[in-house]
């Protein structure tokens, strides 16, 4: 005996599938969030955080930032860690509206000794920086935009004056309740000199 799928089998089925190819929108644009596989004069192909392969169309409206400054394509290689926004076009192919790469992760020196830090919780994708995520002049708040990131396969990390450290523990409280928060970070710099291991986090004064 045949049965016909119900509509919420059909419904479930869409959503997979969708999911699987797009990293996530937000207002309108869609955000994709992985590695660079290939760069050409017109496109940019990613294999996103959700593993699956997604190219995006550039052209002279594309802009590109990378370590937050202004770029062009050529400066784009494979094996970058990129975020685009992008909307799809009349022909059904992603556009690109703007692309950023490369965030500062150096840290000073002093690794060893236990120390204290002021800075944000935020997300490896978007760093000290989430402005690429933001569409039409809309400021993006800092506290959604991370937990977005986080949800769609960024890590946690701890910014402080415009650089990025990776958590070795994330057993410092709700992470997701400080995300894009002022905070103050206790804990030891690795020998790596961009990670460190958090014993207290605080809410920042």
């Amino acid at each position: 005996m045949n049965r016909k799928p119900s509509v919420h089998t059909l419904i479930a089925l869409a959503a997979l599938t969708i999911g699987s190819v797009l990293a996530f929108a937000h207002n309108g644009i869609e955000h994709i969030m992985g590695t660079v596989t290939a760069v050409t004069g017109k496109s940019i192909s990613v294999e996103t955080v959700q593993h699956s392969s997604v190219t995006v169309m550039v052209d002279p409206s594309t802009t590109f930032t990378h370590k937050g400054v202004k770029a062009s394509l050529k400066d784009l290689k494979a094996g970058e860690r990129v975020v685009i926004n992008a909307k799809e076009g009349a022909d059904k192919k992603l556009q690109g509206i703007a692309v950023k790469w490369g965030a500062d992760s150096s840290a000073p020196a002093g690794h060893g000794d236990r120390q204290t830090w002021s800075g944000q919780i935020s997300d490896s994708m978007c760093g000290a920086d989430h402005s690429a995520m933001g569409s039409g002049g809309k400021k993006v708040d800092p506290h959604d935009c991370t937990l977005m990131c986080v949800k769609g396969g960024s890590k946690f990390v701890f910014v402080s004056n415009g650089k990025i450290f990776n958590l070795a523990t994330h057993d410092l409280g709700d992470l997701s309740a400080q995300a894009g928060h002022s905070v103050q970070l206790t804990g030891v710099l690795e020998p790596d000199g961009k990670t460190i291991t958090g014993a207290k986090l605080e809410i920042g004064h």
